[in-house]
């Protein structure tokens, strides 16, 4: 029992077994610093989270490799856009097909350019 920890727990355990005039709280006191060990630990769990947290936001927003994925990003996100519209467009031409039947595809291109020829001349009597 060379180190100062170790004599003082020793003197504290036999201060215990004669001390028995606090006995009956010795439990109570044990649940306490339990439930307060439980609560400190906890309490150095969320502060370790809200750290880490705040170590995330308070890096830079956005590196350059990061702004330059960004932005492909959002040019792919624009092209997804205008493929979308585009199938749009031929899914209402295809279910304006009259016959259903592809092999037929002269006939169709002049009926939808019949059909633009009318809108167009729809047009110009509306504005005269």
């Amino acid at each position: 029992m060379g180190s100062r920890g170790g004599m003082f727990s020793r003197i504290r355990s036999l201060f215990r077994r004669d001390n028995h005039i606090h006995a009956e709280t010795r439990p109570r006191q044990r649940e306490a610093s339990l439930l307060s060990r439980w609560r400190t630990r906890r309490m150095e769990r969320s502060l370790r989270r809200s750290k880490s947290d705040q170590k995330a936001s308070s890096q830079p927003s956005t590196t350059p490799v990061e702004e330059e994925r960004m932005k492909r990003l959002e040019n792919l996100k624009i092209a997804l856009h205008k493929m979308q519209k585009e199938r749009d467009e031929l899914r209402r031409i295809l279910a304006d097909y009259p016959g259903k039947n592809l092999n037929d595809r002269n006939k169709f291109e002049s009926e939808m350019l019949m059909k633009q020829h009318q809108e167009v001349m729809t047009d110009m009597k509306k504005m005269s």
